[in-house]
């Protein structure tokens, strides 16, 4: 009884070691990748962490001169402050870009800000546009963004990549991400960040977009430029 019963627990302490060895390996390789993961993910603007999450756990402040980090290269950006007393609105935007007004295609939209071209080939640069549109009532504003999914879904020109709750100069407010390509036979892709919130009976409006590398390449300044935006109700 004693001869036959060593051997047993020995090759049962065996088994548990190799099980937990395992284990072990398991959880260093699944917690390495997982790692790996989300440092890719936050280098890219189609995620499902907001882009003002982001800001918020960074923790960084806006001034005249920020540091923009683009991959290995820091470069010190100056910033200049656009306001629009009558509607409210307060941000900053990159010295070397262009606040225009010019071009704005409808009547609820405000102010454009658009990317330096890169060189005489580069046809679209990127875009931020800020629009207003001020209803007799106060709106609810998942109301609001459910008509706009649902005019979204019936279009065939865009591919929804996702939508997301984010806070926009501290209201609640939504973020729908799209692509679109406007020439079938063309390889050109463009992409559109669009953002609302709802401040009384005004629903304000941001969207972000420019060919594919051009909108990739700006999106550190863009997140600066709408960390600091300010919206004053009434």
């Amino acid at each position: 009884m004693v001869s036959s019963s060593g051997p047993r627990n020995v090759r049962v302490s065996t088994g548990m070691i190799i099980v937990l060895v395992a284990a072990v390996i398991f959880l260093l390789i699944f917690s390495s990748n997982t790692s790996t993961n989300n440092n890719n993910d936050t280098t890219t603007l189609l995620q499902s962490k907001s882009v003002f999450a982001q800001l918020e756990e960074r923790g960084a402040g806006t001034t005249n001169a920020t540091t923009i980090t683009n991959n290995t290269t820091t470069e010190p950006q100056a910033f200049l402050t656009y306001e629009n007393p009558s509607w409210g609105i307060f941000m900053q935007y990159p010295s070397n870009w262009t606040a225009s007004t010019s071009g704005l295609t409808d009547y609820t939209d405000v102010i454009a800000f658009y990317s330096p071209p890169q060189n005489v080939s580069d046809l679209f640069p990127a875009r931020l546009k800020i629009s207003v549109v001020q209803y007799s009532q106060d709106i609810s504003l998942p109301d609001y963004k459910n008509f706009t999914l649902s005019i979204l879904n019936q279009s065939r020109q865009f591919t929804l990549i996702n939508s997301s709750d984010v806070t926009v100069a501290g209201y609640p407010g939504y973020r729908i991400v799209l692509t679109n390509k406007p020439f079938p036979n063309d390889t050109l892709i463009l992409h559109s960040m669009n953002i609302a919130t709802a401040v009384g009976n005004k629903i304000y409006q941001i969207t972000y977009d420019g060919e594919e590398q051009a909108f990739n390449r700006h999106l550190a300044e863009v997140s600066l430029m709408l960390e600091s935006l300010v919206i004053e109700n009434g």
